[in-house]
């Protein structure tokens, strides 16, 4: 759901151009650049998600174990955004398990 958040689904510039479907940001070249965010670029979505499950992995360590603490902390979103952040990760989050549950229904069905 983060990842859908983040990259709009994987449509956008940072998702296509360096498979950064996290938003996550390459601190080092922001400072060195003088600006707030670059996208880190990565060899592939595989590898982005490795970066992604690291840091909520973090996350959840640092007590962050809720979407609306991660959004909360300033430290994956801008707290000015964490509110709309933290909601369209929960909406997304349950409109992911209703498929989920729906298929799951529906391959039980015609089992």
């Amino acid at each position: 759901a983060i990842s859908a958040q983040e990259s709009a689904w994987g449509t956008s510039n940072m998702a296509k151009k360096d498979n950064n479907i996290g938003g996550i940001n390459d601190t080092r070249k922001a400072r060195k650049n003088n600006v707030e965010m670059v996208s880190q670029s990565f060899d592939s979505t595989y590898s982005c998600v490795n970066v992604i499950t690291k840091t909520i992995n973090s996350r959840i360590n640092e007590n962050y174990d809720t979407i609306g603490k991660i959004a909360n902390s300033g430290r994956y979103c801008a707290k000015s955004s964490a509110d709309i952040w933290g909601r369209n990760v929960v909406w997304i989050a349950n409109r992911i398990k209703d498929e989920y549950n729906r298929l799951l229904e529906k391959a039980h069905n015609n089992a």
